[in-house]
């Protein structure tokens, strides 16, 4: 006859698995990976439980990262990450090249960046280049 903690057992471990289950579906955001898997683009959930850990919120980078997919914008999510860290913002940069790509405006995600860290509104400077193009 069993009595104890061995009775107990598979009710401890039971109660232990969905404290794992609910901690693991609180830290992992599947609404924003299967937002990125519907959009067509590509995060793995390994990128997301990665930039969790790194003290990243992974939809400050996911969701420009989706746009930029979205808009045919040559850019990895390494890059957005390295630029977010570098305290860039990348709604606005995206933003400014797609803006640039749509204008027939020459700007890579390197010169964007460049500018955005320098405390330039890279959409603006985009939207004058354009506006001087059709004054001339």
């Amino acid at each position: 006859m069993e009595s104890g903690v061995f009775s107990q057992t598979p009710i401890i471990v039971l109660i232990l698995s969905l404290i794992a289950v609910l901690l693991l579906i609180l830290f992992i955001p599947f609404s924003l990976w299967i937002s990125a898997l519907t959009s067509g683009v590509t995060v793995h959930l390994f990128t997301l439980i990665r930039m969790r850990v790194q003290g990243i919120r992974p939809d400050t980078v996911v969701k420009p990262f989706i746009l930029a997919r979205l808009a045919a914008v040559n850019v990895s999510i390494q890059q957005l990450e390295k630029h977010y860290r570098a305290g860039g913002d990348l709604e606005n940069t995206i933003n400014g090249i797609i803006a640039a790509n749509r204008a027939d405006v020459s700007l890579t995600f390197s010169e964007a960046a460049k500018l955005d860290l320098a405390d330039e509104d890279v959409l603006q400077i985009v939207q004058k280049e354009v506006s001087l193009r059709e004054d001339h």
